[in-house]
């Protein structure tokens, strides 16, 4: 077990705790905590991955962030890293055991009623609402951040070389996506018993509408679909639900823009990036990439609006 007393935690300068403006773009105080509070549990996930060696690197926003910011982008408000498949299901047990007690894995594999295809590592399990000293303990740990923040991690799999595979890879995982994605409205139009019977004649599983449990293990089997074809069979990497809702593989990373990685500078730490940074940087954001365009994140902004109406809430009862 990692001894987390023991090693040193990276220090924060006070003035990087306080409401500022960057890029024309006013940050409030109480971002810049819970900024503070990713980067901590972004430190706990890379240091496990260095002490296991598993290789990650900075992916989408938080990649853009690390060029052409040296760290957040001052609109957005969390953090992406990837991991290759393979070290992905090595880390999600890693991380559950290793991780300090606060913290909370968030995965198909650590949590049975999760619904979404990535991983979710956060800083605690529960909002700090005033009322509790074990809370106020992480709230204080945590840069007097109240909120539920963490740092999203992304599987990448395999692409198959070839496109007859690719279509395959798609049309499976797709369907099977698609019925896990939209589960709840599925159900209640009555159509998720023919996706599910469809999908046993597809891959020769045997699910039942009444099972429990039910989504997750359609989530599961999505894996166990992405995770068909290995390095040998492959040219790149790609988060497949990006595909499954554009249906375009040309957004894969090549396999030797990941070859290699680089540190450089993310506020006051150091993250990996992968050596083809500038590739996938202008396969995601346009030539011109380096150039900010104020944007908003693929949420709501700030992502802890919803948190602190549940506070306001449970004061005034």
């Amino acid at each position: 077990m990692i001894n987390w007393d023991a090693i040193p935690k990276p220090k924060v300068c006070e003035s990087f705790l306080k409401a500022e403006e960057i890029k024309g773009f006013f940050v409030e105080e109480k971002m810049k905590r819970s900024w503070a509070s990713m980067i901590l549990v972004l430190w706990y996930v890379t240091k496990v991955c260095e002490i296991y060696n598993i290789p990650y690197f900075a992916d989408y926003g938080t990649l853009l962030g690390t060029i052409r910011h040296g760290g957040f982008i001052p609109w957005d408000d969390d953090i992406d890293i990837a991991v290759k498949r393979k070290d992905y299901m090595r880390l999600m047990p890693i991380l559950q055991k290793e991780l300090p007690k606060e913290c909370v894995v968030y995965s198909f594999y650590t949590q049975e009623s999760y619904d979404v295809p990535k991983a979710f590592v956060t800083n605690r399990k529960y909002i700090d609402f005033g009322n509790s000293s074990k809370e106020a303990q992480i709230t204080k740990k945590f840069y007097n951040c109240p909120y539920v923040v963490g740092v999203d991690i992304f599987p990448f799999d395999e692409v198959p070389r070839d496109d007859k595979e690719k279509e395959l890879l798609l049309a499976v995982y797709g369907g099977i996506y698609d019925a896990a994605f939209r589960f709840n409205e599925l159900k209640e139009r009555g159509e998720l018993e023919d996706y599910i019977h469809r999908i046993n004649d597809t891959t020769g599983t045997k699910l039942t509408i009444d099972e429990n449990n039910l989504q997750t293990k359609l989530w599961r089997l999505s894996d166990k679909v992405a995770m068909m074809y290995d390095e040998s069979e492959c040219d790149s990497y790609v988060w497949l639900p990006d595909v499954a809702a554009s249906g375009d593989f040309s957004i894969s990373r090549k396999k030797e823009w990941l070859d290699d990685f680089l540190k450089l500078p993310f506020e006051y730490i150091d993250l990996q990036v992968p050596i083809g940074y500038n590739e996938i940087l202008k396969k995601n954001y346009g030539q011109d990439y380096l150039s900010p365009r104020q944007a908003k994140a693929g949420h709501d902004y700030p992502f802890y609006a919803v948190q602190d109406e549940k506070i306001r809430t449970w004061r005034q009862l």
